[in-house]
């Protein structure tokens, strides 16, 4: 699986690519890249949310905090307007619960 991932939080990027080994992941800290076609999934610091990933029609795992609950709901509603998977995971979590998310937004 291609995964992308917008954050700029290393020692977070270094957990997700140990949760996630064995898929080919590109790692950005900035959103308005232009996102690669071959992208399977895109999982993005909150913060880092635009306009490239909302209209990507990419399914997506949102990462954030318990404080980010209103912005959350937002971008969900909005990327999830479509066909569009998308869910939410708050720091810290588990390889387990990253996986878990992968498994629910791609669907196996």
């Amino acid at each position: 699986m291609n995964i992308l991932l917008i954050n700029s939080s290393a020692p977070v990027n270094q957990i997700i690519q140990t949760c996630l080994s064995g898929n080919n992941i590109t790692i950005t800290t900035n959103g308005n890249i232009d996102i690669p076609s071959e992208t399977d999934l895109i999982i993005f610091d909150i913060q880092l949310m635009t306009n490239n990933i909302i209209n990507s029609k990419i399914p997506c795992i949102i990462l954030g905090s318990e404080q980010d609950e209103m912005l959350r709901l937002y971008i969900e509603k909005t990327i999830a307007g479509g066909d569009t998977e998308v869910t939410y995971i708050n720091r810290p979590f588990t390889c387990e619960d990253l996986n878990g998310k992968v498994s629910l937004v791609i669907g196996g």
